[in-house]
């Protein structure tokens, strides 16, 4: 069946990366491994190839309802060029840019990123492109998004970038792309995985398989319900915001006679909340026309 040769061949992938070992182990207990479902790809592991790691142990999988068809294997981020993955974190970088901190895709794309940028991935990169992002903002070090972000301003600046800078990240895309994971080698697979739910959008549709399209339109669903609910919650602070607003900019009298009891002689203007204390430090004698209570007469 397909789901036997996916088998097979996820065997074979572990035996070409790593110069002839099998997965299962050596000839003696293999047949036995195989059956109980026992693999080992530690020596695919130690070599940083995170992304053949994930591709395999979907290959390897005991159930066979539960490896992938091939369809899905060639649309893999494992056999992307460089040109590709580049596209790839451009696209999700403008699709993230402009969402709330509560949005539900941004909340995928932050979730678990320890495992994918460290704990401050600014650390990572070399001193020239550091000292050339801080010239024109401000990006977090424990962010996906702003790693995306860096990325995507130097790419599209790449041209007008200083030339030790221009050296440091090398060619694009090739080298540009190389530079990032290696340094981040779970990166690309982090943001597959939590993009999967915009894999319906046009952007994405590309780099998807119809299998994976078809299980991403559940979390569509929940990201639309929860982008409605965050659209709500902001029309709702609006709202109070602009009341917040008309009760600060609403008149107030003002007296220029220190002594309130004697409102006859009071000359009242009406002037809006918000510069009384502008006129105040002009002119101290001037505040606030209160009521108080009269003091009995003897």
């Amino acid at each position: 069946t397909c789901a036997v040769d996916v088998f097979s061949l996820g065997c074979i992938y572990y035996y070409v990366l790593t110069n002839g070992s099998h997965p299962f182990g050596d000839a003696l207990k293999r047949q036995a491994n195989i059956m109980q479902g026992e693999y080992s790809l530690k020596l695919l592991s130690t070599t940083g190839n995170l992304m053949a790691v994930t591709l395999i142990e979907t290959m390897l999988r005991r159930d066979p309802s539960l490896r992938p068809i091939s369809s899905t294997l060639a649309v893999h981020p494992f056999f992307w060029s460089k040109e590709r993955q580049l596209r790839f974190f451009m696209d999700v970088s403008d699709r993230i840019e402009k969402l709330s901190e509560q949005s539900f895709l941004l909340y995928r794309i932050e979730e678990n990123s320890r495992h994918a940028i460290g704990f401050n991935w600014r650390n990572a990169i070399c001193p020239v492109l550091a000292a050339d992002l801080r010239k024109f903002r401000t990006y977090k070090g424990n962010k996906v998004r702003d790693l995306l972000r860096a990325m995507r301003n130097k790419k599209h600046h790449y041209q007008e970038l200083p030339a030790d800078v221009q050296q440091t990240l090398g060619e694009v895309p090739d080298q540009f792309v190389t530079y990032f994971t290696d340094r981040f080698p779970q990166l690309l697979q982090h943001t597959y995985n939590a993009m999967i739910c915009c894999a319906n959008e046009h952007a994405f549709t590309r780099y998807y398989s119809e299998e994976e399209r078809k299980m991403a339109e559940k979390l569509a669903i929940e990201m639309a319900a929860s982008e409605i609910k965050e659209a709500e919650v902001e029309n709702k602070q609006s709202k109070i915001e602009k009341k917040e607003a008309e009760i600060e900019n609403k008149e107030i009298k003002i007296v220029d006679d220190p002594n309130e009891d004697n409102q006859e002689k009071a000359i009242t203007i009406e002037i809006p909340l918000s510069e009384v204390g502008e006129i105040a430090a002009e002119d101290p004698t001037i505040r606030r026309n209160r009521k108080r209570k009269k003091r009995p007469k003897h």
